[in-house]
């Protein structure tokens, strides 16, 4: 991909030769913005959120999620975990 400067005459909606870096003609007919016809248009809310861990995802998206696991070795790890601190808490997954 070639990486060019910006150019005069660049803009939305107009045509631009990235081999030859040439601005080319319109290719969008543009107008002044108009109201909608029968209505008021509408209300868009865009909310952002940041979250550092899966936990916190899970938290904000108010879901969760529990495993059972067996082992198939001499000890049975049919154990529910509720949580991932019980799991690394678990007396018989810290012998292994």
């Amino acid at each position: 991909m070639i990486n060019r400067e910006f150019a005069d005459g660049m803009d939305y909606g107009v045509g631009y030769d990235s081999l030859s870096g040439q601005v080319r003609g319109d290719w969008v007919e543009t107008t002044e913005p108009k109201p909608p016809i029968g209505g008021a248009g509408q209300e868009i809310f865009f909310q952002l959120h940041q979250v550092n861990s899966t936990q916190e995802l899970a938290q904000y998206l108010d879901i969760s999620a529990s495993a059972n696991i067996t082992s198939t070795g001499d000890k049975d790890l049919g154990n529910t975990f509720q949580s991932e601190e019980e799991y690394k808490n678990c007396p018989v997954l810290k012998e292994r």
